[in-house]
């Protein structure tokens, strides 16, 4: 829309994109004005000024790097928090490497976390399993889902199954990653 609205005496303008999802319109030479002061940070060294400029969203996917590459997990004397993990639905890309995400910044988080196979069917039928870091260091390069899916319906699941499940396993939160079809489930 920009380009249809700009004529050659009006203010060159970029398109942008803030914080996840928005788009903008800011003028080209704030834009550049904001490039260079970065750069500037950068080279007088100061780094968390430079941080600060490129916004909180590039802050934390730092931060969220930083933690997946740490090779030492976090270590708690208490009783741990058990997370279910599990795929629904079809298959989508990326269920592999979110698992990947999760389960390594759970456990440096100092969580536990139980991969169900074979999507909701395991959830009911109890096929949990521990996992950590070392389980799905590999995962990121797989298609697929690795922990398996069903296209079974919630409308067919024994909810008393599934608390049984819960309780034999002391799971506190239940975590469910797949395609369009999961927000179903």
């Amino acid at each position: 829309m920009e380009m249809v609205k700009g004529t050659a005496k009006k203010e060159p303008r970029m398109i942008c994109i803030e914080g996840l999802f928005d788009a903008c319109s800011r003028p080209l030479a704030d834009c550049l004005k904001a490039c260079q002061e970065i750069t500037s940070s950068i080279e007088e060294k100061k780094f968390h000024r430079a941080m600060e400029l490129r916004g909180a969203g590039f802050v934390r996917a730092q931060e969220v790097m930083w933690a997946l590459s740490r090779s030492k997990p976090f270590i708690s004397s208490e009783t741990k928090h058990n997370i279910g993990l599990l795929h629904v639905g079809a298959c989508s890309p990326g269920m592999n490497t979110a698992v990947r995400a999760f389960v390594t910044l759970s456990e440096l988080s100092g969580f536990a976390t139980y991969g169900i196979r074979s999507g909701l069917t395991g959830l009911q039928n109890g096929d949990f399993y521990e996992m950590n870091g070392n389980d799905v260091v590999t995962w990121s390069s797989l298609g697929g889902a690795k922990l398996g899916t069903s296209r079974y319906s919630p409308s067919e699941m024994n909810i008393g199954l599934i608390a049984l499940q819960f309780q034999k396993h002391d799971i506190q939160t239940l975590v469910m990653l797949g395609g369009w079809t999961a927000t179903f489930a």
